[in-house]
């Protein structure tokens, strides 16, 4: 394990500050890669479009003169029933967002990415298995917004780590290969 002497500070605030993590003797939280809060409001629009078009179609089923189609009422109340139940899922996905986070310490890459309601991933690898960092941002909206795609290639297995709707991910991408770059500095004694 690389630790310095002024590690052990870093170390106690890290683990303060992030109760939940398992950090090993030395080992301090450097980035906590943020998301960007348009992911959030990417949510929120789907599900009050989402509303619209239900309220919409129950208002169609409850006023149109469909002769052929008697149970009309009760397509306009199961539009309604649905259009109540969506903010629901709503939440459901932004817990989902707000729980996937990728936080780099000076030894390693946790990546927490949470897959469904009941179904998370926790992921971390040493960053000495880090072989690249790369950012991208491809549409105009991310360049706009300072959004994009994190990605982090390992050796070996080649498994490629990705995490999506991150703030600044060129500063963000740099920062991590400056650490992967201290990190095997500090593991060759250059440092």
């Amino acid at each position: 394990m690389i630790e310095r002497k002024d590690d052990r500070p870093l170390h106690e605030e890290s683990k303060k500050k992030y109760h939940g993590l398992d950090l090993t003797d030395g080992e301090h939280v450097i980035i906590n890669i943020k998301r960007h809060w348009i992911g959030r409001f990417q949510i929120w629009a789907g599900v009050v479009l989402g509303i619209i078009v239900l309220l919409a179609a129950a208002a169609f089923f409850f006023f149109a003169d469909l002769k052929n189609v008697n149970f009309s009422d009760y397509l306009a109340l199961i539009c309604v029933l649905l259009a109540l139940f969506t903010p629901f899922i709503g939440v459901v996905f932004i817990r989902d967002y707000d729980e996937d986070w990728m936080i780099v310490t000076n030894l390693r890459l946790i990546n927490n990415t949470r897959h469904t309601v009941f179904a998370s991933v926790i992921q971390d690898i040493s960053l000495d298995k880090v072989e690249d960092v790369s950012a991208s941002q491809v549409t105009i909206f991310e360049k706009m917004f300072d959004y994009g795609t994190v990605k982090m290639s390992t050796i070996g297995d080649e498994h490629t780590y990705k995490f999506t709707y991150v703030v600044s991910p060129l500063k963000q991408s740099k920062a991590v290969r400056r650490v992967i770059v201290d990190f095997h500095d500090k593991k060759d004694g250059r440092s």
